[in-house]
């Protein structure tokens, strides 16, 4: 049997503060938990694309912002997609972002990958119950 390993989790959000307030909401709720951090969506697609090549463990769980300078949230959705990372990956996307819309809602839901849209901030209990799913589904395969 495999040894455990912790839950992998990549924060694409380019606000450091909310990187940091989420970082250590996250560590109260789970030390067991990697945390990796990208300002914008052409870094995260090249950190997923350097950990694909170096094979190293890729994440379980994306947190993505929307509104970010370089590569925006949707940007990298679409890239994402068309370097068929979402099959390679396989991480289940949650959008967190302030947005309220009702279209972004739609359009962000709209993509497979993407499980819930979450208004910013996070809430415990909301954090709780993705990173619990997520250990629980990992556990049973």
């Amino acid at each position: 049997m495999d040894s455990y390993m912790p839950l992998n989790v990549l924060v694409i959000d380019d606000d450091v503060i909310n990187n940091f307030i989420f970082e250590r909401l996250t560590l109260k709720v789970t030390a067991d938990i990697m945390l990796a951090f990208c300002l914008n969506g052409e870094e995260a697609i090249d950190y997923l694309q350097s950990l694909i090549e170096n094979a190293r463990t890729l994440p379980d769980i994306i947190f993505l912002d929307l509104t970010m300078p370089v590569m925006n949230g949707w940007d990298f959705l679409e890239e994402y997609h068309r370097l068929n990372l979402d099959s390679v990956v396989g991480a289940k996307v949650y959008i967190i972002t302030s947005s309220i819309f009702n279209l972004d809602i739609e359009r962000a839901l709209g993509y497979a990958i993407v499980k819930d849209f979450i208004t910013k901030p996070i809430s415990t209990t909301k954090l709780e119950q993705i990173l619990g799913t997520a250990n629980s589904a990992r556990l049973e395969y």
